[in-house]
């Protein structure tokens, strides 16, 4: 099965550095590319058609709220998961708002993230079982959890 393509956004290396380990060390994610601004993702998820953006919600320049405004003009986008140090009802109403997929404190990233992905995947190959679209094929194949058995997908 496919791997998911992810692209990280965070103006922090360290933060970066860290999500990248962390990420890369499950076998059901692949790096695709990181950026650190508002700017720089928008160019990134254009040239990168990744699966999933977790982004800062933060940024310099064009904060992530806008950023995933942009982001979900486009057709085929990706899912995105904002990510802040502040968990505030204002800004995940503000991130739902936008049309982000998903909206992870980041002291709380360790053990909200992969069910908040893993959520949003099956989501969307169950939306992708009803109107397929060249994205929705790909997610459909995607997996979210250690590799096994490959799923029947032909229900």
């Amino acid at each position: 099965m496919s791997r998911i393509r992810v692209l990280l956004v965070d103006e922090n290396d360290d933060f970066l550095d860290g999500l990248t380990e962390w990420l890369t060390g499950d076998a059901a994610f692949q790096l695709a590319g990181k950026a650190r601004s508002g700017r720089e993702a928008l160019e990134q998820v254009e040239r990168l058609a990744p699966d999933l953006v977790l982004m800062d919600a933060a940024l310099p320049g064009v904060n992530g709220f806008e950023v995933t405004r942009q982001i979900r003009s486009r057709p085929d986008a990706p899912l995105i998961v904002l990510l802040t140090f502040y968990e505030s009802s204002a800004a995940r109403r503000e991130a739902l708002a936008v049309g982000a997929d998903g909206f992870v404190c980041k002291a709380e990233i360790a053990q909200k993230l992969m069910p908040v992905v893993q959520g949003l995947i099956r989501q969307r190959r169950e939306a992708a079982a009803a109107r397929p679209s060249k994205r929705d094929e790909k997610l459909r194949n995607l997996s979210t959890e250690r590799p096994g058995p490959p799923p029947d997908l032909s229900k």
